[in-house]
């Protein structure tokens, strides 16, 4: 009784401490910071962030024939095939002679890197005897034992490598204007103490020798970006390495993957490609299975005899380390069974003004499938709002009102009432959990929002509502999963975590994520036009707990978000994804900008404009406003926004602290000013495709619109002239007729 007696005050002591913390924490909160000038005019800086004028000089070198070949007839016409390398050569319809090899073109070059460079599989084994694993290099050469057979439409050979004793098989078939690769995973043997680790298929196909070849590779990055041909490239460390899609996230110990992340922009489609000679020839390529465990390369001049060649390699295992103790001890292991790859690629030939970029996108975009398009008479703006987020308090949790559904609603109306006439709106933190504390628990409304009446007068203030959630990463602040059941383990037993300031997250396994998407999609149905869903739209990791692969990981998500009722949108999506899609959020504007790339292009944005609508990460935080709004309209991407009622400042010490700028009441005029600059160009193309784009002046870009509509765009500092048309400083001229 008298222990009750002294700790009770003591208790109460604190409480009212924290009260008064908190109390005078809110009582010196400081109103956002409003956005930089829209006015503001940056001088123009021409980099690797901006596409360059192209070179259209003609190609004059053509190999001439593929030595210790013999005539082949095919559907693409009459190949040159070397029997033993595997290595052929054909003409496109304009002449132009492409081989899977380099061409020396009289240089004297080293016999082992010819017979590399026209080998048609390089692969990559482990040592299982040596105590580290040591790797094995081999490819096809005098001597290695090809059983080479002729087929209906190409050819079909077993090679057997003989250090490693690995056989696989290759089957190589042609139509009339490309051809297709296939290393099936049935056709691989192993022998004795080696395992495959990774093979590489016609690594050396269109490669060029110093700048002999105008013309550039191009590669998925980001958006998109060139590597111009050149003789070296002094600032390149290292050639070009990364992973399709997202970073291997199976094989490390970290116990905190925020750490572990991808540098720069990541790889959203599995697609790469080579021109030789602008608008002259171009090879176009696709991985149509495999992607999932496949790395692109490009080999810069610097470090491969002078040569640049593009290529996927695909993993079949990998070492890891096992930790034995608390203490963090740990030993390399070797992955036991190899990744589930079924090599397939598909190299389509392009001429005349398809042999570009451009023409690449056009060719991949013909081959994806989407959801028809919703027709529209003004461009949307995406509209994202935070209803309310958890923090740690003193003694017990905080719930931070940021955006009541009431408050949405007049914030959408205000913008209605000024001209920004179709809103797509966007709701995160709808539950009691928050932001933050909600995954993967989403049962019902927030009271303190405004319950079910206010959630239907948000909607009914939009044109579109979207409920934002993620059904893959579970917070330990939440519920509906269990820890022992539900979440998903790497190759050596520990769990995907996060560590976040306010909670950590895991990561479930594929049947607990298709669950409880159904589950929370089936109860809101009827509240919300459709969900826009975090993480599973880019993030891959094998579920080595169940022995669940990547290839079933994409399976078990096609599979989720075909079933989905209403609309789906997701954030960073990959390409695997895209046919599900009726908005992609977070559209990337920019590629890593590596010291050796050339160029930014707007690949995906050709592929989906028109077809999906891409919206850009939250303008708020463009650093350069004009120049970051007019890569929209460049690019053909719709402006988005995060939006709060309350200040910024109320999320410091939650797990949105990086948001700092959001408050309506300050950035209502640049919400407005940012939408009608966009507008006016983008509303002359609403549902159309883009079908040309060329830079005509440093810092000029003439886009082509299928509807006729030309969109020029001067991201220079200084007024340009366009057929005689002046196009202001940071602006933008819409054209008619489609003149360039």
């Amino acid at each position: 009784m008298i222990r009750k007696k002294f700790l009770l005050p003591i208790l109460a002591v604190f409480v009212l401490a924290g009260l008064f913390a908190l109390v005078r924490a809110t009582d010196t909160i400081a109103d956002d910071a409003p956005l930089s000038s829209f006015t503001r005019i940056e001088n123009f800086i021409n980099s690797n962030k901006h596409t360059q004028m192209e070179d259209y000089a003609p190609v004059t070198v053509n190999p001439g024939d593929l030595p210790d070949s013999e005539p082949v007839e095919t559907a693409l016409g009459t190949i040159q095939l070397n029997r033993q390398s595997l290595s052929f050569q054909f003409a496109s319809p304009n002449g132009y002679n492409w081989r899977t090899t380099v061409n020396p073109d009289g240089e004297e070059l080293p016999p082992l890197f010819l017979a590399e460079a026209a080998s048609a599989l390089v692969i990559e084994s482990y040592n299982t005897k040596s105590s580290n694993f040591a790797i094995t290099k081999e490819y096809i050469k005098a001597g290695t034992p090809v059983n080479l057979t002729m087929t209906a439409d190409g050819f079909r050979a077993v090679v057997t490598f003989p250090v490693s004793q690995i056989s696989l098989t290759l089957v190589v078939s042609f139509r009339v204007n490309g051809f297709t690769v296939r290393v099936p995973a049935d056709g691989i043997t192993e022998q004795g103490n080696f395992k495959l680790a990774t093979v590489a298929v016609y690594p050396f196909f269109g490669a060029v020798a110093a700048d002999k070849v105008p013309g550039y590779v191009f590669v998925p990055d980001g958006v998109g970006a060139l590597i111009r041909y050149r003789s070296e490239i002094p600032a390149a460390a290292a050639n070009y390495k990364k992973e399709f899609y997202y970073r291997t996230l199976a094989y490390n110990v970290e116990t905190d993957l925020n750490k572990f992340t991808t540098t720069g922009a990541r790889i959203y489609m599995p697609v790469f490609g080579f021109v030789h000679g602008v608008e002259q020839n171009a090879i176009f390529a696709e991985i149509e299975n495999g992607a999932e465990y496949a790395n692109l390369n490009v080999y810069y001049p610097n470090f491969t005899l002078g040569y640049t060649t593009v290529f996927p390699q695909f993993v079949y295992r990998r070492t890891y380390n096992q930790p034995v103790n608390k203490a963090g001890d740990v030993i390399t292991l070797l992955q036991n069974e190899p990744n589930p790859v079924d090599i397939a690629i598909n190299y389509t030939a392009l001429s005349g003004q398809n042999a570009s970029y451009v023409g690449m996108a056009a060719a991949y975009r013909e081959r994806l499938d989407f959801k028809e398009a919703e027709k529209r008479n003004t461009i949307p703006l995406r509209l994202e709002t935070i209803g309310l987020e958890k923090m740690q308090g003193v003694l017990f949790a905080k719930t931070i009102v940021m955006t009541e559904f009431d408050r949405f609603a007049a914030i959408a109306s205000d913008l209605r009432a000024d001209g920004v006439d179709n809103i797509v709106g966007v709701y995160s933190g709808f539950t009691d959990g928050g932001v933050s504390w909600a995954p993967p628990k989403y049962d019902k409304l927030s009271g303190r929002l405004g319950g079910k009446k206010g959630l239907e007068a948000a909607r009914a203030s939009v044109d579109d509502l979207y409920l934002r959630a993620d059904f893959v990463r579970a917070s330990t602040r939440s519920g509906s999963y269990n820890r022992y059941r539900d979440l998903a383990k790497k190759t050596n037993d520990q769990h995907y975590s996060y560590r976040n300031q306010t909670d950590d997250k895991y990561l479930l396994s594929y049947e607990k994520t298709k669950a409880l998407l159904q589950d929370s999609a089936d109860r809101f149905a009827a509240q919300a036009d459709g969900w826009a869903l975090d993480t599973i739209g880019y993030l891959l990791y094998p579920d080595h707990k169940k022995n669940l692969t990547l290839t079933d990981q994409i399976e078990a998500y096609r599979e989720a978000l075909r079933g989905m009722p209403g609309k789906t949108a997701l954030y960073e999506a990959n390409s695997y994804a895209w046919e599900y899609l009726d908005a992609y959020f977070d559209f990337p504007l920019y590629s890593s900008q590596y010291a050796a790339f050339t160029d930014t292009v707007p690949f995906a944005s050709i592929v989906l404009r028109g077809s999906v609508d891409l919206f850009g990460a939250y303008a708020n935080f463009y650093p350069y406003a004009r120049d970051d709004l007019l890569r929209l309209i460049d690019f053909g991407v719709y402006p988005s926004f995060i939006v709060t009622d309350q200040p910024a400042e109320k999320l410091a010490k939650t797990d949105l602290a990086t948001i700092y700028s959001a408050r309506y009441d300050v950035l209502a005029a640049d919400i407005k000013a940012y939408y009608g600059f966009v507008s006016q160009a983008l509303n002359a193309v609403i549902g159309a495709r883009i079908i040309g784009r060329k830079v005509v002046a440093t810092g000029l870009v003439v886009v082509s619109y299928e509807n006729g509509v030309n969109l020029v765009v001067n991201f220079h500092h200084e007024d340009r002239d366009y057929l005689g048309q002046p196009v202001p400083a940071k602006s933008y001229l819409v054209t008619e007729g489609g003149d360039e």
